[in-house]
């Protein structure tokens, strides 16, 4: 790999001054690989970006001096702007000018600095809704059962688009796709990172991409191997939309080349090549920390994988957190007749604004307080993009679905500032009355990268003048589901969270061609 050739010369650049003890930075150089950065540890929520990714000048000791010199982790500076980049004038990124990369920068094409507190601001406010979706992955049915779909399983995870289904279960799962989106979009701003065209000049985008391949292999790591399987047999999956190495609708197979990447013989990756760090898997060189027990290059049995999915869920913070409880002076009492999960589902248009955007969902507490709830974002290229598989998705008016977890302590506030009797309802009313309740208090906006307000909606029926009114093509669906938690055996063993008898209770701001719920805003395509 490139990184590790040029720090085996940069050691030796160090051997030879002298001023190191021997084999130092040879060994350094050896045993380098690229890092991850986990954007969904509980710290994030509260710190934020490390400085090591933000600060724009580290310090480091040589001998016994100080010297600071440029942070390689914050920016990269371009040697000269290069071919083909352009400036995004609707979100005011000024990519053809900026000398080197940017996070939420200045709308100036003269000035070329990141704008870290308000990353901050943007990243704390996302990270716990991020957690949450992450720890949602690993709720996901671990069935082998071959009589049922279970490719669907690994399909969900993987793809904020489902193939292995025609019937599309918005409400049950997130994919670490769409949660991959978020965290571009949470980080760069109108920045280089949150565009696709872009991204791969920041830094972070290795880190970020590294954390992906992690969670990636975790998950793999605790579910069965046979989760591809689907009525017996391996699911079929296909390239619909080609590449430049695959015909349209070409099949899928775990020995299909992956095109450029090739391996030290010179043929192509596989995906059979890149699964699995066991001693059996084809040798990557490099493993994970050991997280919650788990070492993902040793072998685990059925009840470890099991018990593996209940630590990485507690590790994310799912433990009790999604699980809605009636808080009283002395103690929590689990509450009758409420859905231990409630979730905000978004399907949403690919490319309906010209590049990147984001749904965010807001609650409004019954004391007026504005609450964050949480955002899907889309990370979309532009419509006048040299890249023929988005052209095509575009063609088809693909879109995306992902899911915002709602905080049990926002139930709590429906259920108190209503002054719903939950428990003397009866459970379908009881239900039925707190999801009204949610969704008259519930907004959204559409956000493009640089903040501007491109579409808004509020709760119950809101009547929208037709001018005024969001073009119907663009508008997400938007909707709530619940479900209870699935009864695990009482063995005297942590058993993961898995979600039953899911209910689907319908759209939140009821867009329609007559009932039109979505209002414009500015740049926005109004009907």
């Amino acid at each position: 790999q490139a990184i590790g050739n040029v720090a085996e010369q940069v050691a030796e650049q160090f051997e030879k001054t002298g001023r190191f003890e021997k084999n130092v930075w040879r060994d350094a150089a050896q045993a380098l690989r690229f890092p991850f950065w986990d954007w969904a540890e509980e710290r994030v929520v509260k710190e934020g970006l490390p400085p090591v990714l933000s600060d724009d000048e580290v310090t480091l000791s040589v001998g016994s001096e100080k010297v600071k010199v440029p942070n390689p982790l914050s920016y990269f500076k371009f040697k000269s702007i290069p071919t083909g980049f352009v400036n995004i004038t609707d979100v005011t990124a000024y990519f053809a000018e900026w000398p080197r990369t940017v996070r939420y920068a200045p709308s100036n094409p003269n000035i070329w600095t990141s704008d870290t507190d308000a990353l901050n601001k943007s990243l704390k406010k996302e990270a716990p809704s991020l957690r949450s979706r992450v720890a949602l992955l690993f709720t996901l049915s671990d069935s082998t059962d071959t009589t049922k779909e279970t490719a669907r399983t690994y399909d969900e995870f993987s793809n904020h688009t489902v193939q292995s289904t025609n019937k599309l279960h918005y409400y049950t799962a997130d994919s670490l796709e769409g949660i991959h989106d978020s965290v571009h979009n949470v980080v760069g701003g109108n920045g280089h990172m949150a565009n696709p065209d872009y991204a791969g000049f920041d830094p972070i985008f290795f880190l970020h991409h590294c954390n992906v391949d992690r969670l990636y292999a975790l998950w793999e790591y605790v579910y069965p191997k046979d989760i591809y399987i689907g009525n017996g047999t391996d699911y079929t999956f296909t390239q619909n939309t080609g590449t430049y190495a695959l015909v349209y609708n070409q099949e899928l197979l775990g020995q299909t080349e992956l095109a450029p990447f090739r391996l030290p013989d010179g043929n192509y990756w596989t995906s059979d090549h890149s699964r699995y760090f066991d001693a059996e898997a084809y040798p990557k060189y490099y493993t994970y920390p050991e997280i919650v027990g788990i070492k993902v290059d040793q072998p685990a049995t059925d009840e470890e994988r099991e018990k593996y999915r209940h630590d990485l869920q507690k590790y994310y913070g799912l433990e009790g957190k999604n699980v809605i409880y009636y808080p009283t002076s002395t103690l929590n009492i689990r509450l009758a007749n409420v859905p231990d999960h409630i979730v905000i589902g978004v399907q949403t248009p690919e490319f309906a604004f010209n590049g990147p955007y984001s749904v965010q969902v807001h609650y409004k507490a019954f004391n007026t307080e504005d609450i964050y709830v949480g955002s899907i974002s889309v990370f979309a290229r532009q419509h006048k993009t040299n890249c023929a598989a988005c052209r095509r998705r575009r063609a088809g008016d693909s879109s995306i679905h992902g899911l915002i977890p709602v905080p049990s302590s926002i139930i709590e506030d429906v259920i108190e500032g209503a002054g719903l009797d939950v428990a003397s309802l009866g459970a379908d009313k009881a239900v039925g009355e707190i999801m009204e309740k949610l969704k008259k208090h519930l907004t959204a906006v559409i956000v493009d990268s640089n903040g501007k307000e491109l579409g808004s909606a509020k709760g119950s029926t809101r009547q929208v003048a037709a001018h005024e009114a969001l073009d119907t093509n663009f508008t997400p669906i938007i909707t709530l589901a619940s479900s209870s938690i699935q009864e695990a055996p009482r063995d005297g063993t942590n058993h993961p969270v898995k979600w039953a008898n899911w209910v689907s209770h319908g759209e939140i701001f009821q867009p329609g061609l007559e009932d039109r719920g979505w209002k414009a805003g500015s740049g926005a395509v109004v009907a």
